[in-house]
């Protein structure tokens, strides 16, 4: 039982690290997905 919640929390942590990854990527590419309230009302 303890292995099971061992490897969920490894594969959240995989999955947040990557995301993370990505959006830094994002942010040295330039890219601007930033929500503002003009995108948010359209």
């Amino acid at each position: 039982m303890n292995l099971c919640i061992f490897e969920l929390a490894d594969s959240m942590r995989e999955t947040i690290r990557n995301g993370v990854k990505v959006g830094l990527t994002d942010a040295k590419a330039g890219r601007t997905n930033e929500l503002t309230d003009d995108y948010i009302e359209t």
